[in-house]
């Protein structure tokens, strides 16, 4: 998703050699989205999300840095649900006084999609269906934040008021979920 939407932004500024690696990045990941959805047969691991991740961002403040009319308020917004779960997951771990980041949490929003709500929406499935479904959920967030960034691009202002919404219904959603956990214990 971030990389079509980081192409798009470059190729609407008319740089085509981000463009071009943007969609590098797309068809790499796209070809592994295909082999393994929906049930998993190879896996990308840190070092390959790692990677990616880096990718994607330094793609990002090079379309910033080479184009004055794209706002990095706007690629805040695209890159708004990574970054957004990456606050979350530090402050919740800070308050819970764990000495280490790397250790793994069942509090990521994801997490709670499927544990919450989509074992419940399809609970007599097996567990990669409702794996598959709270992936399909998780879809919205991530396509809304990325396309919002797309068609604000060239407004901070706007960028700006995004993010700021979209932090707003990512912790209302994310706070809905963990109560509804809590009661379901």
């Amino acid at each position: 998703i971030v990389s079509s939407v980081v192409a798009a932004i470059a190729l609407s500024v008319g740089d085509t050699l981000i463009a071009a690696s943007a969609f590098a990045m797309l068809a790499a990941l796209g070809g592994f989205f295909v082999w393994n959805f929906p049930k998993g047969r190879i896996f990308l691991g840190d070092c390959g999300a790692y990677f990616a991740g880096f990718f994607l961002a330094w793609l990002a403040v090079l379309v910033v840095e080479r184009n004055d009319a794209v706002s990095p308020w706007a690629i805040l917004v695209v890159f708004g649900y990574p970054i957004t779960e990456t606050v979350f997951t530090i402050f919740r771990r800070k308050l819970k006084k764990q000495s280490t980041l790397n250790a793994p949490d069942p509090d990521h929003l994801h997490s709670m999609v499927l544990k919450n709500w989509a074992s419940s929406q399809v609970s007599k499935s097996t567990l990669w269906v409702q794996n598959c479904v709270s992936a399909i959920v998780m879809l919205v967030p991530s396509v809304g934040f990325a396309f919002s960034g797309y068609y604000l691009s060239h407004s901070s202002s706007l960028s700006q008021a995004a993010y700021v919404g979209f932090f707003a219904v990512y912790s209302i959603f994310y706070f809905a979920l963990k109560k509804l956990g809590e009661r379901t214990r």
